[in-house]
């Protein structure tokens, strides 16, 4: 009891200077906010072009995203389109280099939409398999910047790419052992749709070694991803996730410097998820793809900006398996400071440079420090909504191509502890 006028005078000591600390945050989140209007088509406003204007002046952009979001995919457009005007940009997709170049044919020929509502194939290139991502897709091949490509990969290629790592392979066999060898490919992937990163590999490493001896050097290396493709996702399916996504990581940027170590590239515009174009650290890994690539450009005499962009209320959807979700966000933007500044309608732009200084308040969780650190700036949308597909039969048939993959590798694993009991009979009668 005694204890007690002590803890109460500290406690009356200590208040003010808490409460000037929470001012002193609030007043820096005010000063460093621009609203924006967006009416689901369209982003206008003083924080928009403020945006706008700054990354113009960049020749690297980095938009960090919540994967199939309606809104920013929407938005995602409009930007792209806005900073085209003075200089044409190169599109840089969190798909593989085979998979971009299938993506950059089928749209040039006005195929995309008819071959990604065909069988299974909208699963091959799950981050674009929307309604709203295809005007960015058309919008990017109708630059004019004299780059030979329109669109490029960076990312390995998909655990359900195996119908593009076919017709590729295909297409650039040196010989009739590589053709064979894909042929195979094809046919193991009827049986299991997941087959670039999931089996036992054979499959993946006959056509790794097969494609050796192609005289084309980026032949070979795409075979040879191929294979860092497949080790990828066995580890982080169910090995050593933390050299997996460090590997990933690498990858991506082995990708980004045999695509793009050229000095007349034109200017850049990437889409990544908001892991990928951190300019630090991530969740998954200590360098993250945006810092590598910032630190390549900063060698070049160039600069980068990077923006992630968040959903505050809303709903998703699950790139591969096909069903909303409530996850409308990175992380939880309501229980922040940020919470009071995000308008019911619209967005809000925040330089997040202005708010380093109080990146170490226990205010903020863990990602959103990292996303304060890493981001030179976060735009909220208030209400997001999920992607649509280009094919709603999707769900259906990805949820039909799982059951059956599960249902084979059932049957064969009966059949491989089946030929072990007849094989260990037949030695004990043998033996007998």
């Amino acid at each position: 009891m005694k204890r007690l006028p002590s803890l109460l005078l500290a406690f009356l000591l200590i208040a003010p200077a808490l409460a000037d600390a929470n001012d002193e945050l609030s007043l820096a989140i005010k000063s460093a906010s621009y609203n924006l209007q967006f009416n689901g088509y369209k982003m206008s406003g003083e924080g928009y072009d403020k945006l706008i204007d700054e990354a113009k002046r960049h020749k690297i952009f980095m938009f960090g995203e919540n994967h199939a979001t309606a809104e920013i995919a929407i938005f995602a457009n409009q930007m792209y389109s806005d900073l085209s005007q003075e200089s044409p940009r190169l599109l840089a997709t969190e798909v593989g280099p085979i998979a971009a170049s299938k993506m950059q044919s089928l749209i040039k020929n006005g195929r995309y939409q008819e071959y990604m509502s065909r069988g299974l194939n909208l699963q091959t290139i799950p981050f674009f398999a929307f309604e709203e991502e295809v005007a960015l897709l058309e919008n990017a091949c109708n630059q004019s910047h004299g780059f030979t490509d329109c669109i490029i990969g960076l990312d390995q290629e998909f655990i359900a790419s195996a119908p593009i790592v076919y017709d590729y392979f295909k297409e650039h066999a040196p010989d009739d052992a590589a053709l064979e060898s894909i042929e195979s490919f094809d046919n193991w992937s009827w049986l299991n749709p997941f087959l670039v990163g999931q089996g036992d590999g054979k499959a993946v490493n006959k056509v790794v070694r097969a494609y050796q001896s192609s005289s084309d050097p980026l032949v070979k290396t795409r075979a040879q991803h191929l294979a860092l493709s497949y080790k990828i996702y066995k580890n982080q399916m169910g090995g050593d996730a933390a050299w997996s996504n460090e590997a990933r990581e690498s990858l991506m940027m082995d990708n980004f410097i045999q695509q793009l170590n050229d000095p007349d590239i034109p200017d850049l515009f990437l889409k990544f998820g908001a892991y990928h174009t951190m300019k630090g650290s991530s969740v998954t890994v200590d360098k993250a793809l945006g810092k590598r690539i910032d630190d390549w450009a900063q060698l070049k005499g160039w600069s980068t900006l990077n923006l992630f962009i968040d959903g505050y209320q809303g709903t998703s959807r699950d790139a591969l398996l096909g069903f909303e979700n409530d996850k409308a966000h990175f992380t939880n933007w309501s229980k922040s400071p940020f919470a009071e500044f995000i308008p019911q309608e619209g967005a809000v732009l925040f330089d997040l440079r202005k708010l380093r200084a109080f990146v170490d308040s226990e205010k903020f969780t863990k990602r959103q420090k990292m996303v304060i650190s890493n981001y030179d700036y976060l735009l909220m949308l208030s209400t997001v909504s999920a992607a649509t597909f280009l094919d709603g039969r999707l769900i259906t048939r990805t949820y039909l191509a799982v059951i059956c993959f599960i249902v084979l590798t059932i049957v064969m694993l009966l059949v491989w502890w089946l030929v072990r009991f007849i094989k260990k009979r037949r030695h004990k009668k043998i033996g007998n």
